[in-house]
């Protein structure tokens, strides 16, 4: 109450001056009267008054102000009791009190002033910062009444003013009100929730994707008043997705037609050649037959084999069981001579769906180039770079040469593919692999997930 009267003076710029030089007439009339009267013990404190008003209102001013009335109640006592000693120094001794009141008072009002404009410019800032920033900043009760929200908020709901959405409940302005008591539930449980996705619906009943960072907001005291946040709109950024999506699935329906025809036609092409190859057995155009059916038994080979890897990029990333990855990749090959060794149990990691492609070619290429392999290992450590995956195999090595062509396009014995995809498989979510093989040692792949994109179970 008293911080409120004082506000209001304050919204008055003379008022302080008016309560000063009333205060002072009253004051200099009762001690005058006092003086005249004999009564000089009582009437003096009232000085504290115009005192502690001019010291609190002009801070800067406010020992100067208690030296001039000390003076001037000095003379004042002079002027009425010229012959009272005691009198004289009990007014003297009085000044003195009034200026340290005064010095005392100024201090503290002067601090209080500079906290006050720290305060408000910060709020000036911060409202400043809400009133332009393009994501919306929420704040509502336990109730879910919202009480601040930034005017970006109008537009994206479809209103004229912000003042329109305020006091509403802001459940309203969500497209499905199981999704918002499903966020509340966990803003409660976790304290906060950081690009949480979510629907909103606008004025006109449209649909708009949003993420929301929103926290449980409290007092000083720590005291939980409601929840507050800000909201992201993805909506454009969903549509671009959904339309990279569509363009893709496009793309790969044309890519499996041209494939199958393409097939087709090879087919048809190997079936004329071994008809032509025995018609010119015996000539020596039979060699040259032999090699145009290999060149197209090649390009089936490679034709065939991306077939498997159509869908790169295509499906969003997800987290995967490393061991159950490992294990659906090793179900599709005939290890029944080998010995696998999985100790990555518990190992979640972000990547493309394809991921299982990748450990079915390292796999299958150990088994096809590693001529004596019998025995498969997957490994795991955590180091200052994220997650280290080690495959190993006890075949044969790769040369130092081989190494620095080993995930080119084209490079290997087969398709030359297989690395080369899977580097790509993994690149998706920055996830690299390397091969660090020792001589003598068989293969040794590492697969480095950076921090973020593993957890564990």
């Amino acid at each position: 109450m008293a911080h409120s009267f004082i506000t209001r003076i304050r919204e008055h710029p003379n008022a302080p001056l008016a309560l000063i030089s009333i205060s002072l007439i009253i004051v200099f009339t009762a001690n005058l009267y006092g003086l005249l009267r004999d009564v000089s013990i009582v009437t003096p404190h009232l000085f504290y008054i115009p005192i502690i008003i001019a010291a609190f209102f002009y801070p800067r001013r406010g020992v100067l102000f208690a030296i001039v009335l000390s003076v001037a109640y000095l003379l004042m006592v002079i002027a009425v009791r010229p012959d009272n000693s005691p009198d004289i120094v009990s007014a003297g001794a009085r000044c003195i009190v009034f200026v340290i009141i005064a010095a005392v008072v100024s201090y503290l009002s002067q601090q209080v002033s500079e906290r006050e404009i720290a305060l408000r410019e910060s709020e000036e800032k911060y409202r400043a910062i809400i009133e332009k920033m393009q994501d919306i900043f929420y704040r509502t009760d336990l109730d879910g009444k919202i009480t601040m929200l930034s005017p970006s908020a109008a537009q994206l709901a479809g209103y004229d003013s912000v003042n329109l959405i305020i006091g509403q409940d802001i459940a309203q302005l969500y497209a499905d009100n199981a999704e918002y008591e499903k966020l509340l539930a966990v803003i409660r449980e976790k304290g906060s929730v950081n690009a949480y996705p979510i629907r909103l619906r606008t004025r006109d009943g449209s649909i708009r994707h949003v993420t929301t960072s929103s926290h449980l907001y409290r007092n000083a005291s720590g005291e939980v008043l409601g929840f507050e946040g800000v909201i992201h709109d993805i909506t454009d950024q969903r549509r671009a997705e959904e339309a990279l999506r569509s363009a893709l699935k496009k793309l790969n329906m044309l890519s499996s037609i041209t494939r199958h025809d393409i097939l087709n036609q090879i087919m048809g092409l190997r079936t004329y050649l071994e008809l032509s190859k025995d018609d010119l057995k015996g000539t020596k155009f039979e060699d040259y037959i032999e090699k145009e059916d290999k060149a197209a038994a090649t390009i089936q080979r490679q034709i065939e084999f991306t077939k498997f890897y159509q869908d790169i990029g295509v499906n969003e990333p997800k987290w995967h069981d490393m061991g159950a990855v490992i294990r659906e990749a090793a179900g599709q090959l005939n290890l029944a001579a080998v010995d696998l060794t999985v100790t990555v149990e518990g190992i979640w990691i972000y990547a493309d769906p394809l991921i299982v492609k990748v450990f079915f070619n390292l796999m299958e290429n150990s088994l096809r180039h590693g001529e004596r392999v019998t025995r498969l290992e997957f490994s795991s450590l955590e180091t200052e770079a994220g997650l280290v995956i080690t495959y190993r195999d006890n075949g044969v090595e790769i040369s130092y040469e081989d190494k620095k062509k080993l995930f080119q396009r084209g490079f290997g014995k087969h398709t030359g593919l297989g690395l080369f995809l899977s580097q790509e498989i993994l690149a998706i979510t920055g996830i690299t692999i390397a091969e660090n093989g020792e001589p003598g040692s068989g293969v040794r792949f590492e697969i480095t997930v950076p921090k973020g994109g593993y957890r564990f179970s």
